[in-house]
């Protein structure tokens, strides 16, 4: 998991610290607040997380893409996109950061487009229809849409920001 965090942290210009918590319920989530010294940011993993998506049939590729979108969470405090993106849900911060997601692991080169389909189940089984929630992530099928088209564009241009900067403009189109 470290590896592929460092993996990640090559693809993404980011530097934020890492957290594992006791999670009640599985979770991970990213926070501006930096506890980590030397690093900007903290992005939070939950242990029941990790070996819930371990003992699915979605296994590592599952726990990578979701770092990867905690990460894009990360890179959205610092760009501009939290603000830009912000509306009565969390919907457009949250289908980018599912877009960055996949834009990393297109962009990584070792997640083939099988692994990412392993991702894409992890991500359709947490998208929702709560339209009207603050915490609204999306529905499943609007999750794995924009992780997929995040792929396409990762694996075709060597231009983060450029990319990324896409990737919010695709989202607020859907």
């Amino acid at each position: 998991m470290i590896a592929e965090l460092r993996k990640i942290l090559d693809v993404l210009p980011i530097n934020p610290g890492f957290k594992f918590i006791d999670d009640a319920s599985p979770n991970a989530f990213a926070v501006p607040d930096t506890l980590v010294p030397n690093t900007q940011g903290t992005v939070y993993i939950g242990l029941n997380l990790i070996n819930e998506e371990f003992a699915s049939d979605w296994g590592g590729v599952a726990v990578a893409g979701i770092c990867a979108h905690e990460c894009g969470h990360i890179y959205q405090f610092y760009n501009g996109y939290s603000q830009s993106l912000a509306g009565a849900t969390a919907l457009l911060v949250e289908l980018h950061a599912d877009y960055i997601a996949g834009f990393y692991l297109g962009r990584d080169g070792s997640h083939s487009r099988e692994h990412v389909q392993a991702f894409a189940r992890s991500l359709f089984s947490k998208g929702d229809f709560n339209f009207n929630s603050r915490q609204h992530h999306g529905t499943p099928q609007q999750r794995v849409q924009a992780m997929t088209v995040g792929y396409d564009t990762g694996a075709s241009t060597a231009d983060v920001a450029a990319s990324i900067g896409q990737g919010a403009d695709y989202v607020r189109r859907l």
